[in-house]
């Protein structure tokens, strides 16, 4: 089996940057992690990836998944704007 360790290390990259902001933001750190993964997870299902897929075509749905979920998963509000 083959494993991307460039694609791997972004994704733990964009998933600690969203457990960052969110901690930052006045979660606690547990849920602090359970909302990055959620939001990382979403936005995956939103981008389709194929093998082909950029990190950035997966972040660039974060702003729509915060929109969508942030107030009903980490009590945030409406963090998204809108």
């Amino acid at each position: 089996m083959y494993l991307n360790w460039r694609r791997l290390g972004a994704r733990v990259i964009t998933i600690t940057g969203l457990v960052s902001a969110f901690a930052y933001a006045g979660l606690e750190l547990h849920e602090a992690v359970i909302v990055a993964a959620k939001s990382n997870r979403m936005a995956g299902k939103l981008a389709q990836p194929t093998p082909a897929t950029k990190v950035r075509q997966i972040v660039n749905h974060f702003p729509a998944v915060f929109k969508e979920y942030l107030g009903q998963w980490g009590g945030l509000g409406s963090m998204g704007g809108g």
